[in-house]
């Protein structure tokens, strides 16, 4: 089956690019948000990003005027609307890749706010495209479950590889059903500044992997203690045992905080 790709310069439209290309179905072109995109010049490259994955397998870079119609429309972390006029280039189906258990975490960040919130597993969801962001009927949904303090990155890309393996799956089948989202659901914008705040109330292992999974956010963290409100940027490591929450005491390469049931290790 003909595949029009759609996706931007990230590790989660990379990691599902890459993997619907190991597939059997044929990727007739890929959308970036660059409408230019076609014009730059094919240069080496260790950037792993879908320009350089799409000049490595020949394909054509399109902006959204500029793409032919296709069988399917598959969308990968897309970072604009897209318009009716472009789905209905969609013979079969137009379908996103969502990186969770739609309805929950609808919008632009779902990883941070799943990793923020201890969720696990996580969860990708299939869905089709409708006009309201996220909210298409479901296709397929799969649970994925992080291995401890995964980096954003890799979270993505296994994320996003399990999301390309329903979209095989459904390609394989010529299957794109559709299941309405339940009226239950939530929706969270970009964090403020206020959600890079941790909790000392927070079990030790869920601040762990907040922070581990958002470091290349490069934003400070900041970790309420007894003594002063400390601002950090990474979590080497967490030891479990009995502690006051907010507890805190210099080590020789940074502090180390007392939460819930345990001590978290930070710099």
């Amino acid at each position: 089956m003909d595949v029009l790709f759609v996706g931007a310069n990230g590790t989660f439209s990379f990691a599902a690019l890459q993997a619907l290309l190991r597939s059997s179905h044929r990727v007739i072109g890929v959308v970036t948000p660059d409408p230019n995109a076609g014009q730059l010049l094919p240069v080496l490259s260790a950037d792993h990003t879908i320009i350089t994955l799409s000049w490595a397998h020949h394909l054509p870079l399109w902006g959204l005027g500029d793409a032919p119609p296709a069988e399917v429309i598959a969308v990968a972390c897309f970072p604009k609307r897209l318009p009716a006029s472009f789905l209905q280039k969609a013979r079969r189906a137009a379908v996103n890749i969502h990186p969770s258990r739609l309805p929950h975490y609808r919008g632009p960040a779902p990883l941070f706010w799943q990793l923020r919130d201890g969720v696990a597993p996580l969860g990708v969801t299939l869905h089709h495209l409708a006009s309201e962001l996220d909210t298409g009927d479901i296709v397929s949904q799969t649970d994925v479950t992080l291995p401890e303090g995964v980096g954003g990155p890799e979270a993505d890309a296994l994320l996003a590889e399990a999301g390309a393996g329903l979209l095989a799956r459904a390609l394989d089948k010529g299957d794109f059903g559709s299941t309405p989202q339940p009226s239950e659901g939530s929706y969270q914008s970009w964090p403020g500044a206020a959600d890079w705040q941790v909790p000392p109330e927070w079990p030790v292992q869920r601040a762990f992997n907040f922070m581990r999974g958002t470091e290349e956010w490069r934003q400070a963290y900041t970790l309420p203690t007894r003594e002063r409100l400390l601002q950090v940027t990474h979590a080497s490591h967490y030891t479990m045992g009995e502690v006051q929450p907010g507890a805190s005491r210099p080590e020789p390469h940074g502090w180390a905080v007392g939460f819930a049931d345990g001590w978290l290790h930070v710099s």
